[in-house]
Formats: C-alpha cells, structure tokens, sequence
C-alpha cells in the first residue's frame, strides 16, 4: 500500500472512531443511511456529483471505517469491484453496506445501479465479505436494496432489522 493510502485509511478510520461520529452497531438501512449522510458531511462532498461510498463492518456490524470510492459526475459513478473490496481486504472486514447518492435527490434506483449492487454482491460472496445493503442517497429519502424501498429520513417510519 502506498503511503498516501495509508493515510487517507486513517483518516476515515479516525472519523468514524470520533466520538460525535460514533454510531454504533449497524442494525438497519436507517442506521447506514445516517453514517453515510453524516460522513458525506463531514468529509465536504459535493452534492453536485455521485460520490460512491463503502462501510467496512466487523462481525458485530460496526463501522470499522468509510471510504470515498470514487467521486463521478452529475448521473455516474464509475464504480469497480476492486477498489470497493480493497478497504475491506486491508481492514480484515467481515462485511461491506455501500451507497451513493443521486444528486437529483431521487433515490429511485437506475437499471446501472441495480446490475453493479448484484456484481458487488456475487463479488461479495466470493471474496466471503458481504455485501449488506446498498443505500441511495436523495435529498429527502434514500433508497435500501436490502429492503427494496424508499424511505423517509428521520421519521419513525420503520428502517427495519436487515443486517
């Protein structure tokens, strides 16, 4: 691993172990949606673009880190199986939640985005690191596929107990 990576590693690692940032054992889509919008937060991402994003879980499902996979353009993310694992690899994950966000703020999920979550899932499943949920972030909702819903942020709405 080269340097830089090394460090751009800690960085999110000391993110999600800051005390203000701590969520705790990820239980439902609800919970990944929160970690992801508070990360893209934090980090300054911009909303004008997709930004594709990784959660590395260890077998008790709390956040080990969150990675910037790639950040696209207005309507895509190029997104690549290795570059999604290699965070997991390196931090000895048991599992992965991905999400990225449409900044139309229409969570509703693209024929694209339904055939790359299906390849990190059977990439998942090979590697032996899951692939939990892939959460689409809107302005108002997100989408989860584990779920196979769109849900409203912050309501008491149920997120229900998928991981």
């Amino acid at each position: 691993m080269r340097p830089l990576q090394r460090g751009k590693i800690r960085v999110v690692i000391d993110y999600v172990r800051e005390p203000s940032n701590v969520v705790g054992k990820l239980n439902s889509a609800r919970d990944a949606a929160r970690l992801f919008q508070g990360y893209r937060e934090a980090m300054r991402l911009p909303t004008s673009k997709e930004a594709f994003l990784v959660a590395c879980l260890d077998t008790r499902h709390q956040c080990l880190a969150i990675e910037t996979v790639s950040i696209g353009s207005l309507s895509a993310s190029i997104v690549h199986p290795r570059e999604v694992f290699r965070p997991a690899v390196v931090l000895a994950a048991s599992a992965i939640v991905i999400a990225h966000n449409h900044p139309s703020g229409h969570p509703a999920p693209s024929a694209e985005d339904e055939a790359v979550t299906d390849r990190l899932r059977e990439v998942g499943s090979i590697l032996g690191i899951p692939c939990l949920d892939h959460v689409i972030l809107g302005e108002a909702t997100f989408y989860s596929f584990a779920e196979g819903r769109e849900i409203v942020y912050g309501t008491g709405e149920p997120g229900g107990s998928v991981f």
